[in-house]
């Protein structure tokens, strides 16, 4: 929220907030800003400022909002100087997006700072401070910082026996879970801090009692039949199936215990790390080498599980042979891994449910996946599949972010934020000045513009008083370059498109794709990622989801409006229809001699459930599925209509991401412009379960590109 002040200091109120919720300070600003607010009541008001504070990890990808329409000046600062000094500018990591903000790809323990954006519109100047601090990837997986533990990174160093069973401490963030009531082990899990364990969701479906009551989290294992002093038995406190687990499916397949109490830790139990999004997606490209342990079956013809833990050194499998090997019910929260081609095939096998697929990179160990199910063990044609642990770093970290704790931990965090508030009121301090500066700054510029344009001859339309400023040139904000990843772009890639990395970024080189984007294009359809005027808005358990998007409007003949899904609000093999509920909005056109053109694409069955709302008329809906889907309209009077001509197709098909994909979104628009002409509108999502299509002219625009 904006805050207009009378005063010339600032004071970030997130300060105050800290000390107050740690409960040891008692430090109140309050009284200081209603002094400073009576003091300044009759200062002119003619400034805007924005103040809020950033934190994120390491090689996360970061957007400061700085969101001025049509602003007459425009100036990032970072630490007092302009942006376009700084390395990272040079290096091709900060860009500059014109009316919308500032984008961080990578960020670094250097990019930490004050972010300052002065923009002028309409005789007012308009500030948004942006603290960022950037900190240690690690950090957040830290259980105390008063503990010399480092994620991981295990304390005893050893060999692998044969390849096969580990020494020991060599897995210190390996769990076992055992059941007490059938005296059995029957699961793996990945220590994250003190007092939270992760694993796989399917080891509790089987269970028709409560298992939680009778399981036991051992920390610190080995050998299964000798006790060596080194083990810790807890009880579970609490466990947390991941909500959008499917147990049909084994999608989300990802679960968390926490611990009765917290673990002390050994040079037998340290923690795991959890990786940042781009490391993980750098670190699951194909032929990448991980291990997995556990104590589950060495064989599938066998029935019992390893006495020792064991360790077997797997290379991750490239998405779309992934997909082929399983008939395509791998979703984008999987992953597989095979053997790495020596003759002896290796695998993970029943029991090892839950266990950690990691990666070693700069010195650490970061859990990538987690064991969840496959055919058989070691069999050439069917590899194991794993869940992508990076998927689920946001939710894991809301659940276990605040148990981290303990007294100590807190006084020592205490005394690091006070000392931290007594830097951060020293660099208030020089904001303060900055502030000012620019204020006199802002008012020669000001002037020097007024005494200009009084000697030239200006039309009467312009506004005289704004000062005339050359922008610098700035990223599209909705055609975002693709980064290459070390050197390449196998990340990027589709039906009928190559990427090549030129100058640290992917470039498309196809006809049918956007070069800078690479994004689907065919015609005037250029597709755009998350464009706000996109009359058609998606949803899934109520929660709208990303778009991609074009507008045009050259077709005389039809307003053809696309909406294209891979699938509906259901993911099971062999396939069956999920329910799709679209609701259409808006007056009849101006223009009568056009007749509207609905078209309803999917991969995976999907039946429509079209509702009309007020006076709109349908002329003919097209449905393109790969799979056999149907649809129904249903009038304002809730009569089903039949009246609608409908005509079928089965490819091709695509949402309009074909990045490392089998979609052909161009070859489908070329189907549609073939038929009725070219598309109004299209936007499409990789699942939804409801559509809101607002037909309406009046609310939007087409795109001037």
């Amino acid at each position: 929220m904006a805050r207009r002040i009378e005063s010339k200091l600032w004071v970030p109120r997130e300060f105050v907030i800290v000390i107050l919720a740690l409960s040891l300070c008692r430090v109140s600003f309050s009284q200081q800003d209603e002094q400073i607010q009576a003091q300044h009541q009759t200062e002119e008001i003619y400034e805007e400022i924005y103040d809020k504070n950033i934190t994120v990890s390491t090689d996360t990808d970061v957007f400061l909002e700085c969101s001025i329409v049509s602003p007459t000046y425009l100036d990032w600062q970072k630490d007092n100087n302009a942006i376009e000094v700084s390395n990272a500018y040079h290096e091709g990591r900060v860009y500059i997006i014109k009316g919308e903000g500032l984008l961080v790809l990578n960020a670094q323990y250097g990019d930490r700072g004050h972010y300052m954006c002065l923009a002028i519109r309409h005789h007012h100047m308009i500030q948004v401070m942006i603290f960022l601090d950037v900190v240690p990837s690690s950090d957040e997986n830290r259980p105390l910082r008063s503990y010399p533990v480092e994620c991981g990174v295990p304390r005893i160093r050893g060999k692998i026996i044969g390849g096969k069973v580990t020494e020991e401490g060599q897995a210190p963030w390996m769990a076992l879970l055992w059941n007490t009531r059938e005296n059995m082990h029957f699961c793996g899990g990945v220590l994250l801090n003190q007092r939270w364990v992760v694993t796989a969701a399917h080891c509790f479906v089987r269970f028709k009692y409560d298992i939680k009551d009778h399981m036991e989290v051992r920390l610190g294992e080995y050998d299964l039949f000798k006790e060596e002093g080194t083990e810790r038995i807890l009880r579970v406190e609490q466990l947390i199936i991941n909500p959008e687990f499917d147990k049909d499916t084994y999608d989300s397949d990802i679960a968390l215990l926490k611990l009765i109490q917290p673990v002390t830790y050994t040079d037998f139990i340290v923690p795991i790390c959890l990786p940042s999004e781009i490391r993980a997606m750098n670190l699951l490209q194909a032929r990448t080498r991980g291990f997995i342990t556990g104590w589950g079956r060495t064989a599938e013809i066998t029935t019992t599980t390893t006495r020792y833990l064991r360790r077997v050194r797997l290379l991750v499998m490239d998405q779309r042979t992934c997909n082929a090997r399983h008939r395509d019910v791998i979703t984008n929260r999987m992953f597989c891994a095979v053997s790495d081609d020596r003759p002896a095939a290796r695998d993970s096998c029943f029991g090892d449910s839950g266990s950690p697929f990691a990666v070693r990179d700069d010195k650490r160990w970061f859990l990538i996946g987690l064991v969840s199910w496959g055919i058989g063990c070691a069999r050439h044609r069917f590899p194991g599949v794993y869940t992508r642990v990076h998927r689920y770093t946001h939710w894991i970290n809301s659940l276990i972010g605040d148990d981290t704790d303990t007294c100590a931990g807190l006084q020592e965090r205490v005394s690091e934020l006070t000392s931290q508030l007594t830097r951060q009121e020293e660099e208030i301090s020089q904001l303060n000045e900055q502030l000012l500066i620019k204020e006199r700054q802002l008012n020669e510029s000001l002037s020097r513009s007024a005494q200009t344009t009084e000697q030239r001859d200006v039309p009467t339309t312009l506004d005289t008083t704004q000062p005339s400023v050359d922008l610098r040139r700035s990223t599209p904000p909705l055609e975002l370059r693709i980064p290459c990843r070390q050197g390449s772009c196998a990340h990027v890639g589709g039906f009928q498109v190559r990427a090549l990395c030129v100058e640290d970024f992917c470039s498309c080189e196809s006809p049918y794709y956007s070069r800078e984007s690479c994004l689907p294009r065919y015609g005037s359809c250029v597709i755009k990622h998350d464009d706000p005027s996109a009359p058609a808005t998606p949803s899934y358990q109520d929660e709208t989801q990303q778009t991609y998007s074009c507008r045009a409007r050259d077709n005389p003949k039809y307003r053809v409006f696309v909406l294209a899904v891979h699938e509906g609000n259901r993911h099971t093999r062999p396939p069956t229809a999920g329910d799709m509920e679209v609701e259409l909005e808006g007056s009849p056109p101006q223009d009568s001699a056009r007749g509207f053109v609905l078209v309803l694409a999917s991969y995976e069955p999907v039946n429509w459930h079209v509702l009309l709302v007020g006076e709109l008329v349908i002329d003919q809906i097209i449905m393109i599925a790969h799979f056999p889907s149907a649809v129904t309209i249903t009038g304002p009077d809730g009569e089903v209509q039949t009246d609608v001509p409908i005509l079928t197709s089965t490819d091709p098909c695509g949402y309009g991401n074909d990045s490392g994909g089998s979609g052909d979104t161009p070859g489908m628009l070329r189907v549609i412009n073939e038929t009725v002409g070219p598309v109004e509108s299209f936007t499409g999502t990789y699942r939804a379960e409801k559509w809101t299509l607002n037909m309406d002219e009046a609310r939007w625009l087409p795109d001037p590109d």
